[in-house]
């Protein structure tokens, strides 16, 4: 995905641009971790995806950028093509940011359970795994927040 060409807001909702995030990344790496969460919505026609950089301090908070896009529900109807597709663009961005800021400490959030009552378990070995595999470490439900607060944009 081209990062660069999708619309990016910061937590208050103003505009910004991917560049913008990319400077207050470099800006804050020294003290601030970097953590990317991903959430989707599926609507009547479409399927709402929102994914997020959010810049922690620990013990003070965090602040963050969001994007959000908006497919066919058609090839989303499955719960795993649409978890799958969440992670996907997760690990694109963080990807994306490691390439362009030399940062490989990134923590992708995945909105995937462990408990096995939930739908999302079944999906949650394969998860892991994937982002695992390409170097990112990997959050999942309870500690998920950054998924929450994609999911927060998702709506």
């Amino acid at each position: 995905m081209n990062w660069n060409a999708t619309p990016w807001f910061d937590g208050s909702g103003n505009p910004c641009t991917y560049a913008v995030v990319l400077s207050s990344i470099s800006k804050n790496s020294k003290n601030h971790e970097i953590h990317i969460g991903s959430d989707s919505q599926p609507l009547k026609d479409s399927t709402v995806f929102a994914v997020v950089v959010c810049l922690y301090l620990p013990g003070s908070g965090a602040f963050y950028f969001v994007t959000r896009k908006k497919t066919s529900s058609k090839r989303h109807k499955n719960l795993g093509v649409r978890l799958q597709h969440e992670s996907e663009l997760a690990i694109s961005l963080a990807d994306s940011i490691r390439n362009d800021t030399g940062l490989n400490s990134i923590t992708v959030h995945a909105d995937i359970s462990p408990n096995p009552i939930n739908k999302s378990f079944k999906y949650s070995g394969r998860i892991q795994n994937f982002i695992t595999s390409m170097g990112f470490k990997c959050m999942i439900k309870p500690e998920s927040w950054a998924a929450w607060v994609a999911d927060k944009h998702a709506k």
